[in-house]
C-alpha cells in the first residue's frame, strides 16, 4: 500500500507504508512521517485525525491545500506538505 501525497504545486509522490519508520505528532500541531528514502513533514489543522488515519493505514492521500485560507469545510486540512529526500 503506498501513501499518495499531492503537493500545492500539484505534483505527486507515492511513498510505500512498508518503508515508514515514524509517524510523529508533536504538541505544536506537526506531523512528521519517516521513511527510509525521505522525510515528510505536514502542518495544518486536524492533523490527529490524520495521524490516527496513517497509524492505521486508513489515509491513502495527504493533499496540501492549493490556497493559504482554511475554510472549515473538511476535517481536516492541510496547510503545507513539505517533502525532503534523504541520501
Amino acid at each position: 500500500i503506498m501513501l499518495d501525497l499531492v503537493l500545492a504545486s500539484g505534483d505527486r509522490i507515492g511513498l510505500n507504508y512498508a518503508y515508514m519508520n515514524l509517524a510523529q505528532l508533536t504538541s505544536d500541531g506537526v506531523l512528521t512521517l519517516e521513511f527510509t528514502s525521505a522525510r515528510v513533514i505536514i502542518t495544518g489543522r486536524g492533523l490527529l485525525t490524520l495521524y490516527n488515519n496513517i497509524l492505521t493505514h486508513h489515509a491513502y492521500r495527504i493533499e496540501a491545500s492549493a490556497t493559504p485560507f482554511d475554510d472549515n469545510s473538511s476535517e481536516v486540512w492541510v496547510k503545507s506538505l513539505v517533502v525532503e529526500e534523504k541520501e
